[in-house]
């Protein structure tokens, strides 16, 4: 049963910066076996990388993503991309792993 009660006015604090990663041209997987939420790579929520890549936004390339937390569209979350990172993945033994890694990260209006 979905029972909506007033007075319990839910809420949630997202971060100011979202960071999404694409993983392409994928042969080897920069996590532990098994389990994505482990992962080898020092550099996967770290960048390391000084690769920004330019980006214009037009009507053709743009990226925002908006965020509603349970389905209340007023305390809904817009974010906009404002940075695109090239980085190449690496373990802790400075080792690239086999795989193609672009982070875009997206800020809160």
């Amino acid at each position: 049963m979905d029972l909506k009660i007033d007075t319990i006015k839910p809420s949630a604090r997202l971060p100011k910066v979202i960071e999404l990663v694409i993983l392409s041209d994928i042969r080897q997987l920069p996590f532990s076996e098994n389990d994505f939420s482990q992962t080898e790579a020092v550099n996967l929520w770290k960048s390391t990388s000084n690769r920004q890549l330019a980006f214009k936004k037009s009507a053709k390339f743009d990226l925002n993503l908006k965020m509603v937390v349970n389905g209340i569209e007023e305390m809904a979350y817009r974010y906009k991309l404002t940075t695109i990172i090239w980085e190449d993945l690496c373990d802790e033994f400075d080792e690239s792993f086999e795989v193609n890694c672009i982070k875009y990260l997206l800020e809160r209006d």
